[in-house]
């Protein structure tokens, strides 16, 4: 791609077209735009294949692993039980609805969802346990 591309909005594409049906020709609305006869010829093209002035999103994304519903039970675990571990929450979902899910997804979701994460220091007679290890635990949903 060269350095010379710009994005162009959706209502000034709009604009060009209203332009060209009104009668004028390409290199008039270059001229009246400063914008490129390609751009003008593939936003005309795009208007007579889609019936709208950009090319449609080839896909929407990947599909999210947790629905909305999971989400909530996952809410209403951390509601019962602030400090539970996300392995832990990651067995219940298994166990109780089927839903196979890595850690990191979990945490992700949860992310999204708008929860944070807290880190939780071992206590001391802990700590010969396990060795300078760190827990990390969903602590509050974040304030929006």
């Amino acid at each position: 791609m060269h350095g010379n591309h710009r994005h162009v909005p959706d209502p000034q594409k709009e604009l060009v077209l209203t332009m060209l049906e009104s009668g004028m020709k390409p290199s008039q609305v270059r001229a009246a735009t400063q914008l490129g006869l390609n751009t003008i010829y593939c936003l005309r093209n795009n208007w007579k294949l889609y019936g709208r002035v950009s090319r449609p999103a080839l896909a929407p994304g990947r599909p999210r692993k947790l629905n909305s519903m999971e989400l909530d039970y996952l809410e209403s675990l951390i509601e019962l039980q602030p400090d539970i571990y996300v392995d832990e929450m990651k067995d219940t979902l298994r166990r109780v609805l089927g839903v196979f899910v890595s850690g990191d997804t979990i945490v992700r979701a949860l992310k999204q969802w708008g929860f944070t994460r807290k880190r939780v220091h071992i206590r001391y007679f802990w700590s010969s346990l396990f060795a300078n290890s760190i827990y990390y635990v969903v602590a509050h949903k974040a304030s929006l």
